[in-house]
């Protein structure tokens, strides 16, 4: 996995004078910056999109260039590098020729790297391919002193994907419960505070167009469970469904105008998202022979 090469520049001693790490989750960021903290015992950090934090290059590649008489290897850590104007990266540029062996720099890109040369320095892209996501979810609740199912790794997987941070904090929770070894109907529990519904039978309920099953499910849920990370659920849940492309578009502006709606009025009846759903769905569904 992407971080594990991270990892493993730590347990080398980061031999490389800079690193440049890209990442589009802010998770990875956060993690990585812990890392640094545990190894380096100075750490000096410049964020190039903080508007309160005057931030000189030549102050960076001074700091680059001290000697310190308390750590080894110093690290300067550059956050937002991808905000960086051109004539500081003139200065940089002529630094990066002629690194430091008495520093360590890290240059933090956030967002997909575009026209960025490489040249004298260690990239790694922090971020994780999907499908390795079971994988980081056994080592990282390993981490935690639990074990999960296979189907309760494929739920968080699935419910989770897209913000690693909700999902660490999820398996965070599941490490509180007081087991070594949970199920599915464990986390139903922790996460919603019931084992009776999840967000993949409300999900299904919609799908089968069953308005009365959906409506019951969905107040079995709504106290212990975000608004979003259900909406989130239905739009994985209808992306699986072999639907005709008016459907499938009505559906989808159901669900977009619902989360405008949502962001505007926290009060917003996510019935009338559910009732409309189910509506259009069973449109859908052909009549019995």
């Amino acid at each position: 996995m992407a971080f594990e090469k991270f990892l493993k520049e730590r347990a080398s001693g980061f031999p490389a004078p800079i690193y440049l790490l890209s990442y589009t989750q802010a998770f990875f960021l956060t993690q990585a910056i812990m890392v640094l903290k545990e190894a380096q015992a100075e750490l000096d950090v410049f964020d190039l999109d903080d508007k309160s934090q005057s931030t000189s290059m030549k102050t960076v590649i001074e700091t680059l260039n001290q000697t310190s008489m308390f750590c080894p290897r110093p690290c300067v850590i550059i956050k937002n590098y991808q905000k960086i104007k051109k004539a500081d990266q003139g200065l940089l540029d002529r630094y990066i020729e002629n690194p430091s062996d008495r520093s360590i720099l890290v240059l933090f890109y956030s967002g997909e790297l575009k026209k960025v040369d490489t040249k004298g320095i260690k990239r790694i892209d922090l971020d994780l391919n999907r499908s390795a996501l079971p994988i980081w979810v056994q080592e990282r609740v390993g981490h935690y002193g639990i074990r999960l199912s296979a189907e309760l790794i494929n739920y968080v997987c699935e419910i989770y994907a897209e913000d690693l941070t909700a999902l660490d904090n999820e398996l965070n929770k599941l490490s509180l419960y007081g087991r070594k070894e949970l199920s599915l109907e464990d986390a139903c529990e922790v996460f919603y505070g019931t084992r009776q519904y999840t967000p993949f039978q409300f999900t299904r309920a919609i799908a089968e167009a069953n308005i009365g099953k959906a409506l019951t499910i969905f107040r079995g849920l709504e106290e212990h469970t975000e608004t979003f990370t259900l909406m989130g659920a239905i739009n994985w849940e209808i992306s699986k469904l072999n639907l005709p492309v008016a459907t499938a578009v009505k559906c989808y502006k159901l669900l977009s105008d619902a989360d405008i709606q949502v962001r505007i009025n926290p009060d917003y009846p996510v019935e009338v998202l559910i009732t409309s759903l189910c509506s259009a769905l069973k449109r859908n569904k052909k009549p019995p022979a």
